[in-house]
């Protein structure tokens, strides 16, 4: 690949990156103001039976598109032919879906002791047939990587469940708020699809086309159903062994670290693979990428996932209330849990964009073996849900070290001390500084410690990695004016000798 196309594709994805997170931003803000709202009007066994509802829509997931989606951005084909036939796939597994919930529903309440869980599951029953109507204009869209129209869609998605939740909330429709919020919003991104690419499906369905999406998609969707499972496993147990309440506690626990962490992941998936993908022919062009995208997760994510972990007790109570403090520990550990999740992340889109996705699969079997026994155990045997959340940071801490062994033997080396050092000893030193302040106002009232821990840990952590990263922000503000100011850019690269390397 010339190095020009490489310019291009990076600075595409840069801006998708911003579309990316700028709606995230928005997203999560709006999310977060839901949650923020239900906690203060809803009980902590309400937040359970909520919780419960979702996480069966979650494993419902699993199975919305057997990897298709991906399978079509990574496809050399006539893409037309693959997207009808993708498109009646995803549609015929959403049918099936909504018709697995119809039919379990009336056995819900055998674990959670709560006659409303059945109606509310046979409403959210409608869920993943409407999201799988626009799984293939998704992919059509990440594979031209028209990020801006895609993210468009998910913003509107979100106000409107912002909408209709704050409405119902008012007018007293307690938990079935939130369910009637996510239905609105699933049909509004759904329709957003189908207004974003001109591409309308065919009657068509070829069989050897079938065949090759799913031959790619298949294992994803094998690592997919065992990431979700661990990921979820925790919320199992603790319905499972510890009842409605505790899962309240600790949905709630997980909400912010999910919201602000691991959701930032998922996003830079959504645009790293299309990137990645593109440049899967230039091995030294995806090191490159994978090294970079590596070292600025690290610079973000550390900072967020150590600083939750600093101030979860006054945040717990300032934002939340007093009757949710017993939080407060679960998501000091999650929040950790959720950095070690994070750092290795971008390395499952490289192998995928290699055409390896039995490699997910191998790594999400090795978690489901390491974690699976650890959590349950730890919840039969401790009964807390502090207990679960160190099992799961331990699970996810094997499985980082997992995905490094797998970069270095697939994609060559990687000099992790020099990737993540910055940011950790930035990070650490940040902890530090807040643990001091907390200690000088621990008289004081919580929202006063908060905002004065927040301020603190903001300048220590952008002064110490300023001073140790130099060169990093300078590389970032490099790529930031050639994906925004390409005229600047392009002039300064004509002055630039080619060091005779042929890219």
């Amino acid at each position: 690949m010339l190095r020009s196309d490489w310019l291009s594709v990076t600075e595409r994805t840069i801006k998708g990156l911003f579309w990316a997170y700028g709606t995230f931003a928005g997203e999560r803000f709006i999310n977060f103001a839901i949650s923020l709202v239900l906690a203060r009007v809803l009980l902590p066994a309400e937040f359970g039976l909520i919780a419960f509802a979702l996480l069966v829509i979650t494993f419902a997931d699993i199975f919305s598109d057997l990897g298709i989606k991906d399978a079509l951005v990574w496809i050399d084909a006539k893409i037309e032919e693959a997207a009808d036939t993708g498109f009646w796939l995803c549609l015929g597994l959403g049918v099936l879906q909504s018709a697995a919930i119809l039919l379990l529903a009336p056995f819900a309440p055998l674990i959670i002791d709560d006659p409303r869980i059945e109606p509310i599951l046979q409403v959210m029953a409608a869920v993943p047939l409407i999201a799988a109507s626009g799984l293939a204009h998704e992919a059509l869209l990440l594979r031209r990587l028209a990020f801006h129209r895609r993210y468009v869609g998910d913003l509107a998605a979100v106000v409107a469940k912002a909408t209709v939740a704050f409405t119902l909330v008012a007018a007293d429709f307690g938990v079935w708020s939130l369910i009637i919020a996510q239905l609105v919003s699933v049909s509004v991104r759904a329709i957003s699809r189908w207004l974003a690419v001109a591409w309308r499906p065919r009657l068509r369905v070829s069989i050897a086309m079938a065949r090759r999406l799913l031959k790619y998609g298949l294992p994803l969707f094998a690592a997919t159903a065992l990431d979700i499972t661990v990921e979820r496993m925790d919320q199992i147990a603790i319905a499972a062994f510890l009842g409605q309440v505790d899962l309240g506690y600790y949905y709630l626990a997980v909400r912010l670290p999910e919201m602000l962490i691991t959701g930032s992941s998922v996003v830079l998936t959504k645009v790293l693979f299309p990137a990645f993908a593109a440049v899967k022919g230039d091995r030294a062009a995806l090191r490159s990428g994978l090294t970079a995208t590596m070292r600025y997760t690290g610079a973000i994510m550390v900072p967020l996932g150590f600083g939750m972990a600093a101030v979860a007790s006054p945040l717990v109570t300032v934002l939340f209330g007093s009757k949710w403090a017993p939080s407060a520990p679960i998501m000091e550990i999650l929040a950790l849990s959720a950095v070690a999740s994070a750092l290795p992340w971008a390395i499952g889109d490289a192998v995928k964009a290699i055409g390896r996705p039995d490699l997910m699969t191998r790594v999400a079997l090795a978690r489901a073996v390491i974690a699976l026994p650890l959590i349950t155990g730890f919840a039969a045997a401790a009964g807390t849900g502090l207990s679960v959340a160190f099992a799961t940071l331990l699970a996810t801490a094997i499985t980082a070290g997992i995905w490094y062994l797998v970069a270095t033997r697939f994609l060559g080396a990687f000099p992790l001390v020099s990737i993540f050092g910055p940011s950790l000893l930035a990070g650490a030193v940040m902890v530090a500084s807040v643990w001091a302040m907390r200690w000088l106002l621990i008289d004081e009232p919580s929202w006063l410690v908060l905002v004065a821990s927040v301020i603190t840990g903001a300048i220590v952590y952008l002064g110490v990695y300023w001073r140790i990263a130099n060169r990093e922000f300078h590389e970032g503000i490099a790529y930031l004016s050639r994906a925004f100011f390409p005229g600047r850019a392009s002039s300064q690269t004509t002055a630039t000798p080619s060091h005779g390397d042929g890219r």
